[in-house]
């Protein structure tokens, strides 16, 4: 199991978030509730504040759920118009170094 731990700065202790079954693939979903420090720690059983999940090891804490059609993907579009962006502007900034370099030589 991977268990997700916030680290709380005003207490000074981890806080555990949520747990997920780890596939064979190495892969878990975890839920974050907010941006901050966390750090995930991998064990036979899943480690929550209550001593009620600690020892059943075939028990998940259920993350919530997401259309993975939409959420795996939306990242990688997201990533292809980044890159697109940067060509065009990599493209545009040759075109300009071109112009000035050929006008410079016609003087």
């Amino acid at each position: 199991y991977a268990n997700l731990f916030y680290y709380n700065e005003q207490t000074g202790e981890l806080e555990f978030i949520s747990a997920g079954q780890i596939d064979p693939d190495g892969n878990a979903e975890l839920v974050f509730t907010h941006a901050s420090d966390y750090t995930i720690v991998v064990d036979t059983r899943i480690m929550s504040d209550n001593g009620q999940a600690d020892n059943k090891s075939d028990e998940t804490i259920p993350a919530s759920k997401t259309d993975d059609s939409t959420s795996k993907y939306t990242w990688n579009n997201t990533i292809i118009i980044i890159i697109g962006i940067c060509i065009m502007l990599i493209v545009i900034g040759a075109v300009f170094y071109v112009r000035k370099k050929s006008g410079s030589e016609e003087e």
